[in-house]
This record gives structure tokens, C-alpha cells and sequence, in this order.
């Protein structure tokens, strides 16, 4: 198989992989250098896959609509700040807007977890996770 190339500054998603019963699309997402977000969908189930992001681009809650599972980096506190990152306010009013299902918080940063998780949920009112290295979550 060919690799394909995304094009991080296009607003349309790009199928990277298609097989039986496995679709794979990529989009860019806004951080201080190029990086995608994944959709996966099996059969009826849609997990997507952001990668570092600051959260400024609507597109990506329309990228992440209704998955069944959505993993958000949290690399940043309450009062956090860093152009390319979400801070824990932006992770859960992205997760709202997408309609995520499960919101996985992942690559957690050093800083007051339980207060950015509070922060998280005061957006987001759905099942949340805080992710951990090798952690397996049910889909459905």
C-alpha cells in the first residue's frame, strides 16, 4: 500500500486507509507544528484520535461528530497556557460540540489533575476517562 498524503492545512478530511470493514480518514488540527487527527471507523463504531492541539478550529467538533470514543490531549492545568494546546475548558467544549459518546483524556501534563478533569467535565456531561499508558477502554 501506498502512503498517502495529508495536506494538514486543508479543511477536508482525507481517507488514509479503506479495507473490508476499516475506514481511516486524517485531518490537520491547529499546534505549533503540522499534526493530524484520526477517525477510525469499524463497522459502526467511530473512535477518533486527536493528537496535541490548541482547540481554535471548529472544523475538528464536525472531524470528531458523534464518535463513540474520543481521545483529547489535556497537556495543560487550569490556569495553563501555550499556544498549542487546549487548555482543560477548550478540551470539554470541544468534546460537547463533537457529541462525543466517551472522552478519553490523554497525555496528561504535569499539573492539578482532578481540577483539570473538573474543569473538563464542567463542558463536557459525558462519560470521561483519564487515559494511562497501555490502558485498554471499551468501545461499546
Amino acid at each position: 500500500m501506498a502512503p498517502t498524503v495529508v495536506d494538514v492545512r486543508s479543511e477536508r478530511p482525507t481517507t488514509v486507509f479503506e479495507g473490508e470493514s476499516v475506514v481511516v480518514t486524517a485531518v490537520g488540527i491547529p499546534h505549533l507544528v503540522p499534526t493530524l487527527a484520526y477517525r477510525v471507523r469499524v463497522g459502526g463504531v467511530s473512535v477518533v484520535f486527536s493528537s496535541d492541539q490548541n482547540g481554535s478550529n471548529p472544523k475538528f467538533a464536525e472531524f470528531a461528530k458523534d464518535a463513540d470514543l474520543l481521545v483529547m490531549h489535556l497537556q495543560l492545568g487550569v490556569d495553563g497556557s501555550n499556544p498549542g494546546h487546549a487548555t482543560p475548558t477548550v478540551v470539554g467544549q470541544v468534546a460537547s460540540a463533537a457529541h462525543a459518546k466517551r472522552l478519553v483524556v490523554a497525555h496528561i501534563g504535569q499539573f492539578d489533575v482532578d481540577a483539570a478533569v473538573a474543569e473538563v467535565k464542567r463542558w463536557y456531561g459525558g462519560p470521561l476517562t483519564v487515559g494511562s499508558d497501555l490502558q485498554c477502554v471499551a468501545v461499546r
